[in-house]
């Protein structure tokens, strides 16, 4: 209902405009008489309220408005801090540390599969439900994190943390039905894969400064890399028209800053022309992975003789050796080998860990 001359009589010319608009009806609503009236009351022309340009608002909003500029009846709300980075590593370090603690049983049983040097498709059989396992783990993990508040000056850096263990979440995911089903290749290349989103987590997380998430211990960005399912010093392998068999890995010589580790080598020519595995000088056939991760080419200048003897199909040379340069308290883990540089995409592991 529209406010009568008489009921907005008392207000002041301002109030009585605000009045008028918030209930739908314009200043020309009031009389004339009643403009007079407070004109007259000791009002000059240039006091009088300006016309206001806002639009005509509910009272509600108006009210809300009020609230704003002048308090009108309002109460504040505190929010507690930010954290600091420090609080926020004190706050996600136990969380990893607990998660770690949760997943070395799981870490065990995979270790006590490889350890029994199954074939690649017996392994991946048992291994598949057990990386299952670790995947759900590791997406609560990652909610959990998800749910700490963080530094709002960190927030791109926590950022690509938090993509990275997605994106490494995503690629375990991949990994499940390649092991149900071994895939030799699939394996390879999302082993490969998986390693290189590991690595940048790692790097990531010790830029921030965390102390557990991040660490070498830490089943974060070390236990969820791919588990090579590697074959052992003494297994063959056939790759491309080649068969490849290490004889034997060892620490060859040392001068206390390096060492120089030899692996032997028969290989065998499935081919139909004649072959020179481990010889080309200008191509790479052979890598070592020490156990960061960190990789070694062959050494060519090394090779005995024999080692470039051509190999006629169907015939072998079990001469061949290769030597790989390292720092001296470096721990090899694993021998990649292809033999020829057509054949890289193809290359096996050898576990010598």
């Amino acid at each position: 209902m529209a406010l009568t001359d008489t009921s907005i009589g008392n207000l002041s010319g301002c109030r009585q405009l605000m009045h008028l608009r918030v209930h739908g009806e314009d200043e020309d609503a009031m009389s004339r008489e009643t403009r007079h009236a407070w004109l007259g009351a000791g009002r000059t022309a240039s006091k009088k309220c300006p016309r206001p340009k806002m639009p005509v608002v509910r009272a509600s909003v108006l009210c809300f408005s009020l609230v704003l500029i002048a308090g009108c009846g309002s109460t504040t709300k505190t929010t507690a801090a930010a954290p600091t980075r420090a609080q926020y590593i004190a706050t996600v370090d136990p969380i990893c540390r607990a998660s770690d603690a949760a997943e070395r049983p799981l870490n065990a049983k995979i270790e006590a599969i490889l350890a029994m040097r199954l074939s690649d498709e017996a392994s991946g059989s048992k291994l598949a439900p057990l990386y299952r396992s670790n995947i759900a783990a590791y997406r609560r993990f990652i909610k959990q994190v998800a749910a700490v508040p963080q530094p709002p000056g960190d927030k791109e850096i926590l950022g690509k943390i938090a993509i990275a263990h997605k994106d490494l979440a995503a690629v375990e995911e991949r990994e499940v039905p390649i092991l149900e089903h071994f895939e030799a290749e699939a394996w390879k290349a999302v082993s490969s894969e998986d390693s290189e989103i590991g690595k940048h987590l790692y790097a990531l997380e010790q830029g921030y400064g965390f102390k557990v998430c991040g660490s070498e211990a830490s089943g974060q960005t070390k236990s969820h890399t791919a588990t090579p399912l590697g074959l052992r010093i003494g297994e063959a392998a056939t790759i491309g028209s080649l068969v490849i068999r290490p004889t034997s890995f060892v620490r060859y010589r040392s001068n206390g800053s390096e060492a120089i580790w030899r692996a032997t080598i028969t290989a065998t020519n499935n081919g139909s022309t004649g072959v020179t595995p481990f010889c080309r000088i200008a191509e790479e056939w052979a890598s070592l992975i020490d156990s960061k991760e960190r990789v070694y080419e062959a050494q060519h200048e090394s090779q005995f003789e024999g080692s470039c003897e051509t190999i006629e199909p169907g015939l072998s040379n079990s001469h061949i050796t290769v030597d790989f340069k390292m720092p001296a308290d470096a721990k090899p883990a694993t021998l990649d080998l292809w033999g020829e540089k057509q054949y890289e995409s193809k290359a096996r592991a050898w576990s010598v860990g």
